[in-house]
């Protein structure tokens, strides 16, 4: 068994004016130890998959919290990854989750300069000892038109484990343009899913928004 230890730090920044102000921030530290291992065995280190050389789009009609893609990893003795942007953030437009390697955009790409059309992002992965690294490439859109829009950035409901097989659990609704003046069909689908377990027991009806179980 892995003994995780979970540690919440307050930070708080002040300038020094008069009077001095003040801001507070949280930062939850996750401690792991490193699992036990047989003697003479050596440990090995966390490698990728399928990320060397690849491309990776996102345009100016993306939202903030959107998942441009995950970073696949493992590590051949089974030991917990995790997963940092070592360089190349320009502006700091993207966050990657470092326990699951989910690659976000965390600002508008609007605020990136509008000559920047790519952007090398490097990649580090890590058991707690042993690291590796790799370069993604991300290709930066700017859309002439409007792109689809939902009606919200989240949405958030609950079903029962006793749901019924078929039954629409959640309507979600987006315009194919901001103004909603268009009348061009949409098709919607699953782009992904975070939870790992459920990608076959959830669909969206791809023309009536309906999301089923």
């Amino acid at each position: 068994m892995i003994c995780v230890k979970v540690v919440t730090l307050t930070i708080q920044a002040t300038d020094r004016g008069l009077p001095a102000q003040m801001t507070q921030t949280r930062a939850i530290l996750t401690a792991v130890a490193l699992p036990q291992r047989t003697k003479g065995a050596g440990n090995r280190a966390p490698s990728f998959a399928k990320n060397d050389g690849r491309k990776i789009p996102v345009s100016d009609a993306d939202q903030v919290g959107f998942t441009i893609a995950k970073i696949e990893a493992v590590d051949p003795d089974g030991d917990a990854i995790w997963w940092s942007i070592e360089s190349g953030n320009v502006n700091e437009t993207f966050a990657l989750r470092s326990d699951s390697g989910l690659l976000q955009l965390a600002k508008p790409i609007e605020t990136l300069a509008h000559n920047v059309t790519s952007i090398i992002l490097t990649i580090k992965i890590s058991d707690g000892q042993l690291n590796a690294t790799s370069e993604i490439a991300v290709e930066v859109s700017r859309s002439p038109t409007s792109r689809p829009q939902f009606s919200a950035q989240h949405y958030k409901t609950q079903i029962s484990e006793k749901t019924a097989i078929g039954t629409q659990i959640y309507t979600v609704r987006a315009k194919s343009n901001a103004s909603g003046k268009s009348s061009k069909p949409l098709v919607y689908g699953i782009y992904s899913v975070e939870d790992t377990g459920m990608e076959d027991k959830l669909r969206v009806e791809p023309t009536y928004v309906h999301s089923n179980f």
